[in-house]
């Protein structure tokens, strides 16, 4: 892998240095622990720890440079994952761990438009009009798809 080839270990020190403080009740962690008790930094970084590593991030299968989730899947193909008291869409526990809280009424969109990677540079804050969009735009609406002949 190039040095210039982002990995886990670089998304979890940019997640590092991005924090405002280590203190658990800084704002990126608040979705996290507002609902698991004010959870000591040692279990949110035991936490992301065992998120990253339900994380494949050798280039993807189907579309390079994807970062697959390798945990549980959602009957739509979505990651799933828990932390401690709260249960998550993998992308969107990658957004929040990486660039801090999604703001209320938005989406965690994918531009790369695979349901299983988490790669924080893949993904995107938009709105429900913002994520139709990028579906028409991208051909994926049901109306667009070719019927099998």
């Amino acid at each position: 892998m190039s040095a210039a080839t982002p990995t886990v270990e670089t998304a979890q020190r940019e997640m590092t240095e991005r924090a405002d403080c280590n203190d658990v009740q800084c704002a990126k962690y608040a979705d996290c622990t507002s609902l698991n008790g004010g959870a000591s930094e040692r279990v949110l970084q035991r936490t992301e720890r065992r998120f990253w590593g339900f994380v494949d991030q050798r280039n993807g299968f189907a579309r390079p440079g994807c970062w697959i989730w390798t945990g549980s899947l959602t009957s739509r193909g979505y990651g799933y994952f828990a932390c401690p008291g709260q249960q998550w869409l993998a992308h969107r526990f990658s957004y929040t761990n990486v660039y801090g809280p999604i703001p209320d009424g938005h989406f965690v969109c994918h531009r790369c438009d695979n349901p299983r990677c988490v790669r924080p540079s893949h993904l995107f804050i938009g709105t429900a009009q913002d994520n139709v969009q990028d579906m028409i735009a991208k051909g994926r609406a049901g109306w667009q798809r070719k019927k099998a002949s």
